[in-house]
């Protein structure tokens, strides 16, 4: 098994740690190698050489914004350390580290596949999302006008600072602080928020997981924006397809307990 390091390079602390598991990985005689970038003049595979076949699990290092980074390209399974803030998609810590190696390198851990969601704008698929898909107001303090569909058929004209499409995954992250409910990440589910809609019946809505979600800007533009990683301009009259999509979220698990997380991380701050 060929492991690839990818971390958060604007963090000393993820880099020390990128170090440190490059360095046990070598110990153990492990074929390891870093992906994108490499501290001190190391070699370093490019991402695409790593996405075509170059690893076989990748083990990020950073916050939840490191791993969906790295989720955009690459589709095997994901080690997530936590070298950043809350870091609720990462399953090992700094300290827990060496513990999770070992284990990792006697394959005692599980795969937890999860919905990733794709985004089509004018017949151009862009690039998946694990969290999830917003559309909202290019101007701050400007709402938008939004028309909503769900396979051809239209259900609200609303206006709102904009519409969010969240994973099971997505819905404890950004979906969560906009008002969304949480949804287990074993649902086939996706949920739709409205962001600060000028409507006190715009509510959030979890819908099945084949359902197709169009929205379309219907008066002036707005932004695209997926996974909090890419912005990409919509204009007016344009519509955003969201639907799911045939590749997974590929999550290294050694204890596949959601709800304990959910209760630590979140639950009780």
């Amino acid at each position: 098994m060929k492991i690839g390091i990818s971390y958060n390079t604007s963090s000393e602390v993820a880099r020390r740690l990128a170090e440190r598991v490059f360095e046990s990985l070598q110990g153990r005689k492990a074929d390891a190698v870093y992906v994108e970038n490499a501290p001190h003049g190391s070699d370093a595979m490019s991402a695409e050489e790593a996405a075509k076949g170059g690893i076989d699990l990748l083990i990020t290092l950073g916050g939840d914004g490191t791993v969906l980074r790295a989720m955009r390209w690459f589709t095997g399974p994901v080690l997530a350390v936590n070298a950043g803030g809350l870091g609720f998609l990462t399953e090992a810590s700094g300290e827990t580290t060496e513990q999770s190696l070992e284990r990792l390198l006697v394959g005692d851990y599980l795969v937890d596949a999860r919905m990733k969601i794709m985004a089509m704008k004018c017949q151009v698929r862009l690039p998946d999302a694990v969290n999830e898909v917003v559309v909202h107001t290019d101007q701050v303090g400007k709402m938008r006008e939004f028309e909503v569909s769900i396979r051809d058929e239209r259900i609200t004209r609303v206006r709102a600072d904009g519409i969010m499409v969240a994973t099971p995954t997505g819905s404890t992250s950004y979906a969560l602080s906009a008002g969304g409910p949480i949804i287990h990440p074993n649902m086939d589910a996706m949920v739709m928020v409205y962001m600060s809609p000028f409507s006190l019946t715009a509510k959030p809505i979890v819908l099945p997981g084949d359902s197709l979600i169009e929205i379309k800007c219907a008066k002036k533009g707005c932004m695209l924006v997926i996974d909090g990683q890419e912005s990409i301009d919509v204009r007016p009259g344009e519509g955003v397809d969201i639907s799911r999509s045939e590749t997974r979220a590929r999550f290294v698990r050694f204890k596949p307990l959601f709800l304990t997380k959910l209760n630590r991380r979140l639950l009780q701050e």
